[in-house]
């Protein structure tokens, strides 16, 4: 379901009872949600989003006054999670050494997601490590 307006409809997570009835967005970022994966007590969604563009960017976009090079956009896919009951996501990765690229994978303790993840977002560019994240203390390391 799109935004509405001008807007260019954006991937979400929608809950849907399973008896039926009307879904309803549980998150509602500035870009499309890739994967995500249900934690094992389904009380928490992992999922991946691309980050947003720049202001410059988008309105240079708009305005069709965006060339760039093959594989020039640099934006990388960071980790976040959304709490089901109170739709309050919060992200856990950041920065600039990674860029997920793999499937989502939480543990039985509802506290680590793994995840492949490069150092890069081009897409010949092969190179990719196993991490896990602790989605309570925000930590990153490499496996």
């Amino acid at each position: 379901r799109g935004p509405g307006g001008d807007e260019e409809p954006r991937g979400r997570l929608w809950i849907m009872r399973a008896d039926g009835g009307e879904a309803w967005s549980i998150t509602d970022g500035a870009e499309s949600i890739q994967q995500y994966a249900w934690s094992p007590d389904a009380r928490t969604i992992a999922f991946t989003m691309t980050d947003p563009r720049s202001t410059d960017d988008t309105v240079a976009m708009h305005a069709r006054d965006d060339e760039r090079a093959i594989e020039d956009d640099y934006r990388r896919v960071h980790l976040w999670v959304v709490d089901v009951a109170t739709k309050a996501a919060t992200r856990v990765t950041g920065g600039e050494a990674l860029t997920i690229a793999g499937p989502l994978s939480w543990s039985a303790d509802n506290v680590h997601v793994t995840f492949a993840a490069g150092v890069t977002p081009l897409l010949r560019d092969g190179r990719r490590d196993v991490y896990i994240a602790d989605v309570v203390a925000k930590a990153v390391e490499t496996i």
